[in-house]
């Protein structure tokens, strides 16, 4: 019988930085690559497990008036991926923002990762590898 982790989550992006910037443009689909059991790719970055990555799509915002850019948001079921496999996910949260470069601010941001053989693990932005002064 297979475990499974079901992982949802979400990060707001403003763009303060890029609007001094504007050439420094940052390409979320190579920051954020699936791999899936139907189109296997080597260069995924996501967590998985024995039947592909969870998924992500990015909400992207066009208002003059606000910094808000971009959300991206992820989702999915990890099959064979049990509570001691957890901390690849958080390896994998902590090292978003230095993955994101300097020209983007993470706002806010959480995930939920629950392992069906053991205890959910919520983390916010608090818990990502943020440095001052980016």
């Amino acid at each position: 019988m297979s475990i499974w982790t079901h992982i949802t989550g979400c990060i707001r992006i403003d763009d303060i930085k890029m609007m001094f910037q504007p050439n420094n443009k940052t390409d979320f689909s190579k920051i954020f690559v699936r791999n899936t059991w139907y189109h296997p790719n080597s260069k995924g970055n996501l967590p998985t497990g024995s039947e592909g990555s969870i998924d992500v799509e990015f909400i992207d915002r066009n208002d003059d008036e606000s910094s808000y850019m971009r959300t991206v948001t992820f989702f999915g079921d990890l099959r064979d991926f049990g509570k001691e496999n957890c901390k690849k996910v958080i390896d994998w949260w902590r090292h978003i923002p230095e993955s994101l470069g300097k020209s983007c601010i993470i706002r806010q941001a959480v995930l939920q990762i629950s392992p069906e053989d053991g205890q959910m693990i919520v983390l916010t932005e608090k818990d990502m590898n943020i440095t001052d002064g980016e």
